[in-house]
């Protein structure tokens, strides 16, 4: 995640959630887990893209990261927010290395997540789903401020207000959007399925699905 306080030039602290929350390298402003190689991808203040705190080509807003690759929103604006992009990979014979290249990407955003497949927010808050078999997205019902995913587990927070921690928040079930309880501001999901959402104040909450 990251923090709220100063890291530096780059932007906030940046942690990592082990049995405590652990300060990594690193000073960014959007941070996203590299789920199939380990480690973390940041974007800085100035745009900078690093992974492990390693300097990557190229200029970012935002940063998502999943088993549909690495995809980020760029700095040039576009109808929609600005250009998106899914980074070609570069490896060694046993690591991931970083960026070799970036393909621009039809439509514009302001924010990415992805799982099995990229979803994306515009500067309306429209709601897309990319879909590779046509290489085009296709909108999906609703309105979000803030979208997380992991796999098939989808999560945004909505545009309507919830109270005093900001808005409220939704699940993607059987292509439908169903509310849960809470409201936040910021939403990420981790690796097996659960929300994790940060409200106005910036306290963190994960949501935990009630038992039969």
């Amino acid at each position: 995640m990251i923090g709220c306080a100063s890291g530096g030039e780059g932007g906030n602290q940046i942690f990592n959630l082990q049995s405590t929350w652990d300060l990594l390298p690193g000073a960014g402003v959007k941070v996203a887990v590299e789920p199939r190689w380990g480690g973390y991808w940041h974007v800085e203040s100035s745009g900078a893209i690093r992974i492990n705190n390693k300097l990557q080509p190229g200029c970012a807003k935002d940063i998502a990261s999943g088993s549909a690759g690495v995809w980020i929103t760029g700095c040039a604006p576009t109808n929609g927010g600005f250009e998106i992009y899914r980074a070609n990979l570069a490896y060694s014979a046993t690591d991931l290395t970083g960026v070799q290249s970036w393909q621009a990407m039809p439509g514009g955003a302001t924010q990415l997540a992805v799982g099995n497949s990229a979803w994306a927010i515009n500067s309306s808050g429209n709601i897309f789903r990319f879909e590779d078999s046509v290489n085009a997205w296709q909108q999906v019902e609703g309105c979000a401020r803030s979208i997380g995913a992991a796999g098939d587990h989808v999560w945004v927070i909505g545009c309507a207000a919830n109270g005093a921690g900001g808005n409220e928040i939704f699940e993607r079930r059987r292509d439908q959007w169903v509310k849960r309880e809470g409201a936040a501001v910021k939403v990420s999901v981790d690796s097996l399925g659960n929300p994790w959402v940060v409200a106005s104040n910036g306290a963190i909450f994960t949501w935990i699905r009630k038992q039969p």
